[in-house]
């Protein structure tokens, strides 16, 4: 459920790779789990999920994002809720997006899992990301997500590193004729 409020969507095949894992048990059995669990969080109203349309980097599964008991027990947890319960009426255009940002951000947390020195801190999901560098109402800077990395021991010496994720063919297509564009300089 937290992976669900920070992150927003969740795919099964990641958490079947990553949250479900146990022992020496069988992909099948993992998977066998997994699926029993996450009815049963769903039917009790804990998650919500949604069918996802295959795509040219993953197959077909279910995406889950928190349901109305799941947020309820979020705000009870930590006091705080920042899920908005439209994410859960329909499965948004930009959850590819979402899930882009789970595997980014937790990958890195799985990187600096058994580094000596470093470790994720925290993440910081896109509705409570900012940077204000001005005194004016559009001097901030709102990206994806914020991962604050910092020290094991030393906890003085904290970074952040803002995360944009970009999905758009459009873009891409922009940036590539930029870079091949004359140049006056």
């Amino acid at each position: 459920m937290q992976l669900c409020h920070d992150y927003i969507y969740v795919d099964s095949n990641y958490l079947k790779e990553y949250v479900f894992p146990f022992g020496d048990a069988t992909e099948e059995r993992i998977i066998n789990v997994a699926n029993m669990r996450l009815k049963k969080l769903a039917d009790a109203g804990y998650i919500e999920r949604f069918k996802r349309v295959g795509t040219s980097y993953a197959q077909r599964d279910t995406v889950y994002t928190l349901g109305l008991k799941g947020e309820e027990f979020m705000l009870m947890m930590h006091g705080y809720c920042d899920y908005k319960g439209a994410w859960r009426s329909s499965l948004k255009i930009w959850y590819n997006h979402a899930l882009s940002i789970l595997r980014i951000t937790e990958g890195l947390r799985r990187q600096l899992a058994d580094h000596p020195v470093y470790t994720v801190v925290e993440f910081i999901p896109e509705v409570r990301a900012f940077f204000q560098y001005g005194e004016g109402k559009k001097d901030v800077v709102r990206p994806d997500g914020l991962i604050v990395i910092g020290g094991r021991e030393d906890k003085r010496n904290n970074i952040c590193l803002f995360l944009e994720a970009e999905n758009s063919i459009a873009t891409y297509r922009c940036l590539t004729q930029l870079k091949s564009a004359p140049r006056d300089d």
